[in-house]
């Protein structure tokens, strides 16, 4: 979101349907990451409790490219002519969704643990810097706001407001955010500027940080154009593109081009996903437990991916539930999509009334059909399926539940599924747990024949 340049204020723009569901993923992983990581300190909080020891569970929210932290309302509620009212932006919702987890932790980590959480609010344009403290005023997080990078100061709940461009900044974030500390960090720099793949390299490989990466492949398909190009031929105003790409992807310019040379040829949705599916290779070499689970988000209007999210995770716990998560988004994307469309009608009919002084007797709204009823989007799972590709990996041993979802980190089944799986097996007298704290329960299974091992599939 862009909200001024220079030394102006421009006036906040709308929330499109995309950024909408973007917000959506953001606060939704991030709760279940909170969740995920508190149920498992329990045990460790546990043992320093009863070994007198002190215990603190330390939680960070980084938004390295805040901009201004709300917008003048959803863009389908003002094409409907509704009355709007300011809709916050990552900074904000990050901000909520960790008061949240600090409550949460407080409550469900034994007494004695000492629990606490920062964020860290980075913006480089000193309008868009403007906007965002009005908006943090806003929200009623004014006095917990330090505008300082010298985070180690901060206090319990404190916030770091950093007016920089948070690549000259990294260095002192990561430092901060390093372990014991458990992190979720959103990179979503507006526009085609890209990340460098050090610094999403750092991030992510850091022990409890779990990352969204906003990756704007539109850029290059615009600016770049559909031909094929060399490093030497590139159309005018495409090398600036180009770089960014290449840092992106953090390695030479030769290697990514090629691949998106040789599908160019084949169409341009091919070169995309050839691109994209490079980028999410490249995410996978930084760590080999990383699960990296992708959401495409379209324009409003058009059937064109305006960018895709990756997220990341180093938790196999963490990986199925962003299964979950990013089959809620496509979802959401497409109950958002239908009313946008329904919303753009409305706004036509009333324009062609007031050019013509219609009285209008009916709100538009309701003169529009609503969006028919939508039809999940299928996963093709089917459990007998899945128990059978457990037994096939785990016949004849004793392995926790946190083993069998790290087996699936790379499918589509939900953690639900594995559970369900499981009883089907139990049901057949080929699986019995021992119940320890759950994701931790031993599953014992019969044996089966040692040459039918084999791997999860991917998604």
């Amino acid at each position: 979101m862009s909200c001024g340049r220079g030394g102006s204020l421009k006036k906040l723009e709308p929330r499109d349907t995309q950024t909408r569901v973007k917000h959506e993923v953001l606060e939704r992983y991030f709760s279940a990451w909170g969740r995920i990581i508190t149920y498992g300190l329990r045990g460790h909080a546990d043992r320093a409790a009863r070994a007198g020891r002190p215990f603190i569970a330390r939680f960070v929210y980084v938004d390295a490219f805040s901009s201004c932290g709300r917008y003048t309302g959803d863009r389908g509620d003002i094409l409907l002519g509704k009355d709007v009212s300011e809709v916050w932006g990552s900074p904000i919702i990050g901000l909520k969704a960790l008061d949240r987890l600090h409550d949460y932790a407080a409550e469900n980590l034994p007494s004695g643990t000492t629990v606490i959480t920062n964020a860290i609010l980075v913006e480089k344009s000193a309008s868009s810097f403007a906007r965002l403290r009005e908006s943090l005023q806003l929200a009623g997080y004014g006095e917990r706001v330090k505008e300082h990078r010298d985070f180690a100061q901060l206090g319990n709940r404190e916030i770091a407001a950093v007016n920089d461009d948070f690549l000259r900044v990294a260095n002192d974030v990561l430092s901060f955010t390093q372990s014991p500390t458990f992190s979720f960090y959103l990179l979503d720099p507006y526009g085609p500027l890209g990340i460098p793949f050090w610094l999403v390299q750092n991030v992510a490989a850091q022990r409890g940080t779990d990352v969204i990466i906003n990756f704007p492949y539109q850029d290059l398909h615009r600016k770049a154009g559909y031909g094929k190009y060399g490093a030497g031929d590139l159309p005018r105003g495409a090398r600036k593109v180009i770089d960014n790409y290449t840092a992106a992807f953090g390695e030479s310019e030769d290697a990514w081009l090629t691949i998106w040379n040789e599908n160019i040829e084949l169409g341009s949705a091919d070169a995309e996903q050839a691109v994209v599916s490079h980028y999410r290779e490249r995410l996978r070499t930084i760590d080999p437990g990383i699960a990296v689970k992708l959401v495409p988000l379209r324009f409003p209007d058009r059937e064109r991916t305006m960018f895709y999210l990756f997220l990341t995770t180093k938790d196999p716990t963490g990986a199925l539930v962003l299964n979950r998560i990013v089959y809620d988004a496509r979802l959401d994307e497409f109950l958002l999509r239908d009313e946008f469309a329904i919303a753009k009608i409305a706004d036509r009919i009333r324009t062609v009334e007031e050019s013509q002084g219609i009285l209008e007797l009916f709100p538009v709204e309701e003169t529009v059909a609503p969006p028919a009823t939508p039809v999940q989007p299928d996963r093709d799972l089917d459990l007998s399926d899945l128990a059978e590709r457990i037994m096939s990996i785990f016949a004849g041993t004793s392995t926790t539940i946190r083993d069998i979802y790290r087996a699936f980190v790379d499918s589509n089944v939900f953690p639900d599924d594995i559970g369900k799986a499981l009883t089907v097996l139990k049901k057949k007298k080929v699986a019995s747990y021992e119940r320890r704290d759950s994701i931790n329960d031993v599953v014992s299974f019969a044996k089966g024949p040692s040459d039918d091992a084999a791997s999860a599939p991917r998604s």
